[in-house]
């Protein structure tokens, strides 16, 4: 199978097992938001943004070098695993020992045993890292669809029946776990190649220079993400900063969700082509395109259709998050483009200009952050809009060296896209002041979300001549 069958094979394994997860698991977290308070979801975004912290230590960067690296052995896959289940085991002993702090400096008593429960998942996670970095590796998609569906089957299932006999914040952390368990179960069965652990870590050597970089990058990612989820639970309180979190949740979703199926597939094949730099490029555009068709409009119909969204499927507690949303999804596009061409650089075996890239973040983006929050959480909401933007113009320069792409590249990709997307908007928007007051809240959702759907497929077929001969040549 040549490369590039390989990468829309796995594209499309990647795109079922996501849609087919996301289909029971958007459903049931909807059902979870509605058996649980913003204050459960505030404790949650306290835990977690430590528990991201500390798992950017988890792997060193080793399991994306094992994907990246030309050659491979078995002893130094045994090597890697053995030094991870050793990170794990000692991150989740060292969790233990600062949760009682950290509940300290947060204010929040109830945060010491959830954080010393939810941090067994650094040992679980070490258990799966290897297999599914060689799974990347082989470009075997359809066994890691099967994994993912898995995970988000058992966890939600767990999750949804916790929270249905009021566990509260206990049904989202137990849930987690019990996702993490079943993810490391199958990604044993699915993997073809054994690997046993090893302590002969010299054999480690080669793979922690780019897992260095790697590293440091994500630490100052998690700066840079989590800065506004910090400066919320000191400023704001765990109401605001839950109505805050679901926002960024579900305003983010789209772009996570296709992240999620274009990244792995985007990083193993370049990382593949990472000496034929014309066919990277064009790899690395076709992958940002393919993102633009579903994330704009994804986004665009969240922020149209939250008035109507968040009381009719979330509940009338969760009005406060509206405003939210529509601000934050403004800013997914450009955030999707900066995802993307940062894991193509990291894939080019350019770690090295990635964590330069991130650390333009963590300066800009808390300070958007701080001077945000003065207005509660539409104002946190609201400083993406400045920080995103600030944070693409400093970095592309160093980005389009690297990747060959240039702003012209990007315009060509997205400019059909985004004009259908710029029709449907328009379209439902109008739909929407039509109807106010004629009839209820729940049948105008569903009247704006098909009258979407049609008028985004009219458009782009009607402004894109290739979209059919691509969808064909894509098709299963």
């Amino acid at each position: 199978m040549t490369l590039r069958r390989q990468f829309v094979h796995g594209l499309k394994w990647s795109a079922l097992g996501k849609t087919l997860s996301q289909i029971v698991s958007w459903g049931i977290t909807i059902m979870v938001i509605r058996l649980l308070s913003p204050a459960d979801y505030g404790l949650l975004a306290m835990a977690m943004m430590v528990i991201t912290l500390l798992n950017h230590l988890n792997d060193l960067g080793l399991g994306s070098a094992l994907v990246q690296a030309k050659e491979i052995d078995d002893r130094q896959c045994g090597a890697i695993f053995g030094l991870l289940l050793i990170l794990g085991a000692s991150l989740s002993g060292l969790l233990a020992l600062l949760a009682p702090l950290l509940a300290w400096f947060f204010e929040e008593p109830r945060l010491t045993l959830v954080l010393g429960v939810a941090g067994l998942g650094f040992l679980i996670t070490a258990l799966g890292t290897v297999p599914e970095s060689l799974l990347r590796r082989e470009m075997n998609f359809k066994a890691l669809a099967v994994t993912d569906m898995a995970n988000v089957l058992c966890g939600s299932l767990v999750t949804l029946v916790l929270a249905w006999q009021g566990f509260g914040v206990w049904a989202l952390v137990l849930g987690n776990l019990a996702g993490m368990l079943m993810r490391v179960a199958v990604l044993q069965m699915q993997s073809a190649r054994r690997v046993s652990p090893n302590l002969d870590f010299g054999a480690c050597k080669s793979f922690l220079g780019f897992g260095g970089y790697l590293t440091a990058s994500r630490f100052a990612w998690w700066f840079m993400s989590q800065a506004d989820i910090l400066i919320a639970a000191k400023l704001l309180g765990k109401e605001a900063l839950g109505l805050y979190s679901v926002a960024l949740n579900l305003a983010s979703l789209p772009m996570d969700k296709a992240m999620s199926i274009i990244n792995q597939v985007t990083f193993s094949a370049v990382s593949k082509i990472q000496d034929q730099n014309g066919a990277a490029r064009k790899g690395i555009l076709e992958g940002l395109g393919w993102l633009g068709y579903v994330v704009l409009p994804a986004v665009a119909g969240m922020a149209v259709t939250a008035p109507e969204f968040v009381p009719v499927i979330l509940g009338q507690g969760w009005l406060g998050s509206i405003l939210p949303i529509q601000l934050i999804a403004l800013a997914i596009p450009l955030r999707m483009i900066i995802a993307i061409l940062a894991t193509s650089t990291m894939a080019l075996g350019r770690a090295d200009v990635n964590f330069r890239n991130t650390l333009t973040g963590t300066v800009i983006m808390p300070v958007c952050f701080l001077v945000g929050v003065q207005w509660g959480p539409e104002g946190l909401a609201a400083s993406w809009l400045v920080a995103v933007p600030l944070v693409f113009l400093l970095n592309f320069p160093r980005t389009a060296m690297v990747t060959g792409i240039s702003a012209l590249d990007l315009l060509r990709v997205y400019a059909k896209p985004l004009a259908a997307t710029a029709c449907m908007s328009a379209a439902v928007y109008l739909l929407r002041q039509a109807l106010l007051g004629q009839v209820n809240s729940l049948a105008i959702l569903l009247m704006m979300i098909v009258t979407g759907a049609i008028v985004y497929a009219i458009c782009l077929f009607a402004f894109d001549k290739n979209i059919r001969a691509k969808i064909r040549k894509h098709s299963f």
